[in-house]
């Protein structure tokens, strides 16, 4: 998820190619493999299975 980062803004920031379709193409390749790990991250950070507090009151 962190090396997409650069990636993307590479691909959506220089001026390598011609066309907007030329630069829209590998960034929705590569789209999926940036939002599902942020999704779950979100999932995970909401999560009271995850949380510290929640841990210590099932002891």
């Amino acid at each position: 998820m962190m090396t997409l980062i650069p990636l993307l803004s590479t691909f959506l920031l220089e001026d390598f190619s011609k066309t907007l379709h030329e630069r829209l193409t590998p960034v929705s390749v590569y789209a999926p493999y940036l939002l599902i790990p942020f999704v779950l991250l979100i999932f995970m950070l909401q999560s009271p299975y995850y949380k510290y507090e929640e841990k210590r009151k099932k002891k």
